[in-house]
């Protein structure tokens, strides 16, 4: 079995690595990641905003609730919040990783050039 998966994966391997191309305006809109990427860039915001409102539900539960309902209400509000901050943090990470490595928005990485003359 770990041959048959050690044959694959190095098989797959050149295709996983070739996927995304290298260009200076950054990821291709035709490449697999440059798909990925547009399709996280859309995801994000709305899993943000579920977030949110999965937060003011359990603020809403918590207020008209009763003792029973209330404690439900304080665990999806917790839970809402705990949410919220690893999607913003996630985020924040990946940009300031993006910023401190030079990485371009759409994902490309600026490859450093010898100079062709010395003056």
């Amino acid at each position: 079995m770990k041959k048959a998966i050690s044959l694959v994966g190095m098989f797959a391997l050149p295709f996983v690595v070739l996927a995304q191309s290298i260009t200076q305006t950054g990821a291709d809109a035709s490449s697999v990641l440059g798909k990925l990427a547009t399709i996280l860039n859309s995801i994000v915001p709305i899993l943000i905003t579920l977030a949110v409102i999965w937060f003011f539900w359990g603020l809403i539960t918590y207020l008209m609730g009763d003792v029973a309902e209330k404690d439900k209400g304080r665990t999806i509000m917790i839970y809402g919040v705990i949410t919220i901050f690893v999607m913003v943090a996630v985020f924040g990470l990946v940009q300031f990783i993006a910023t401190t490595f030079g990485i371009n928005v759409g994902g490309g990485i600026n490859i450093p050039r010898v100079p062709t003359s010395l003056f």
